[in-house]
């Protein structure tokens, strides 16, 4: 391999779009490397890695590092849940949450499970205790002998079920048919199983794939953590939590090159939000417009944003890079979250935007790279859009003082990648 070429590694990510930010950012900091992007671990080489994996990904990346001397720099994004081991998810604020398998949630299981308990209800129901055992037997062959499809599992699965209990047991189906209607259906108050419809319309099923989701991560990923020749971080907070696991763990972030803060002249283009348009954003922001009413073009610009952003309500924006914005808003994305996003304010301030946030972080890039302010102030809101000059300046010192801390980051980084060249070469 050449030793000026570093690989991207991309293939265990969907979309490259949620990565891209990383791969420029890799190209500033490793400037005098040609940065390659592939699907694969390449051998014998500088793979960079960006957490997100399947178990066959953590397998192929242990592979290529034991046998084929590939070093891995292990990039992290994602905040921990400490009480319920798990990736974000702050919800789950509670230690025993740890203990739940939520990885183990799969969209068969989900099926199969709730299909036992109620073939056990009904045994229990019915007194058929002996035949419990062989029940469960049927059920676990019926399930991976014919290898049924999720979507007709439910159906066939009865329906083999009640032609057993019809024929050995001499079931009564009218008693059968009333247990089912009073304890499912019901809507008297003493059911004790809720309405199929009801937690199927509710948002159940989307927090466990959630959380089947980020507790996987979180699983696959602290398989890799002590593994890698070197873990980059996007926050000081998953600094504090992988620095004692992998002493090699350093930022991830660019130099700002000199800010030419936008000046657009068209209403449309005042203020801007990109990502997920959570409910909770998207009410943040109705909220938001009683405290904009102090200037008109202030106001009719924020009426402006309002309107684009509501075609597009829980949906992910992505907005076009040509179109020059002056502010770009950056509130929390949902009621638990706690943390900043420094790397969105970095790439804002790229693009020529003034980055706002709505929580007072302790972080030094929320500090230095965002301004605050404090929706509960109308004097606070009025000061900030009023002395537009006096918060670029600020913002142009503060950029100075980063830029100083991230040199000497960056150094480090290049440094312990030089050291990786030597091992490769060896």
């Amino acid at each position: 391999m050449s030793e000026k070429n570093i690989y991207f590694i991309t293939g265990n990510h969907g979309s490259f779009k949620g990565i891209k930010d990383y791969y420029h950012i890799s190209k500033e900091i490793f400037k005098n490397y040609k940065i390659i992007k592939k699907k694969k671990i390449q051998k014998n080489s500088i793979n960079i890695v960006i957490e997100n994996f399947k178990q066959k990904d953590v397998d192929e990346i242990i592979k290529y590092k034991k046998k084929f001397n590939s070093k891995i720099v292990l990039v992290l994004t994602e905040f921990l849940n400490k009480k319920a081991e798990i990736y974000n998810c702050f919800e789950l604020n509670k230690n025993f949450y740890k203990f739940i398998p939520f990885h183990r949630f799969t969209n068969f299981n989900i099926v199969v499970t709730p299909l036992l308990l109620y073939l056990i209800g009904l045994i229990f129901y019915f007194k058929f205790e002996y035949y419990l055992i062989l029940f469960l037997l049927i059920i676990f062959l019926y399930i991976f002998i014919f290898n049924l499809t999720i979507a007709g599992s439910y159906y066939h699965f009865k329906q083999f079920i009640k032609k057993i209990l019809i024929k050995n047991i001499n079931l009564d189906i009218k008693k059968y048919r009333k247990f089912k209607k009073y304890y499912i259906f019901s809507n008297k108050k003493k059911k004790i199983i809720p309405r199929a419809h009801n937690i199927i319309n509710s948002n159940f099923f989307q927090k466990i794939f959630m959380y089947r989701y980020f507790k996987d991560r979180y699983l696959q990923v602290s398989k890799l953590i002590k593994l890698s020749n070197m873990v980059l971080v996007s926050h000081p907070s998953i600094y504090k939590d992988n620095m004692h696991v992998n002493k090699n763990t350093h930022y991830i972030f660019p130099k700002i090159k000199k800010f030419k803060p936008n000046k657009p002249k068209n209403n449309n283009r005042i203020f801007k939000f990109s990502g997920d348009l959570t409910s909770y954003r998207f009410s943040f922001f109705l909220k938001l417009r009683e405290k904009l009413l102090f200037k008109s073009n202030i106001k009719n610009s924020y009426e402006i944003f309002l309107r684009n952003i509501e075609l597009k309500k829980k949906n992910f924006i992505d907005i076009n890079e040509r179109h020059k914005f002056k502010y770009s808003f950056h509130p929390k994305k949902n009621y638990e979250w706690q943390f900043s996003s420094p790397i969105r304010y970095i790439e804002s301030i790229k693009k020529g935007e003034i980055p706002i946030i709505f929580q007072k972080f302790t972080d030094p890039i929320s500090k230095k790279l965002a301004f605050y302010i404090n929706v509960n102030s109308n004097k606070n809101i009025k000061k900030f859009f009023l002395q537009e000059n006096l918060n670029i300046k600020l913002l142009k010192k503060n950029i100075i003082f980063y830029n100083s801390k991230v040199k000497k980051n960056n150094i480090k980084i290049l440094k312990k990648i030089k050291n990786l060249e030597a091992q490769i070469g060896k």
